[in-house]
């Protein structure tokens, strides 16, 4: 059983993941294969692909963008990617198949600039 003084921290706790997460703005997209995966909007706003469909002001969590021609699995690797703490190691363990789909959904979704950089 807790304590008092632990359930508090972790209410603490819980408040601040909830804060932070509310401070960078995600949209959802929905890629083929039915995975809803949150993406911060300032990558979003770089896809010209949906780039259309977007207006920061208008965006809220509750939006949701269909991608039907990308997979859970390449789009995840795309945000790890172009994440400013990706792991170097993802690029060796990829296939050439899996190098060859990520380039060319990240060029569908005009990431290959920041994609490629990694790669």
């Amino acid at each position: 059983m807790r304590g008092k003084g632990e359930e508090s921290e972790v209410v603490m706790l819980r408040k601040a993941e909830e804060e932070k997460s509310k401070a960078v703005k995600k949209v959802k997209l929905v890629t083929s294969d039915g995975v809803t995966i949150e993406v911060e909007i300032s990558t979003v706003k770089e896809m010209e692909t949906i780039q259309a469909f977007i207006n920061a002001t208008d965006t809220d969590d509750s939006v949701i963008f269909p991608l039907p021609r990308v997979s859970s699995h390449i789009l995840s690797r795309i945000m790890e990617l172009i994440s400013k703490e990706y792991d170097q190691e993802l690029v060796k363990r990829l296939s050439h198949e899996e190098l060859k789909e990520i380039c060319m959904v990240a060029n569908y979704l005009t990431l290959l600039h920041r994609t490629s950089q990694k790669l």
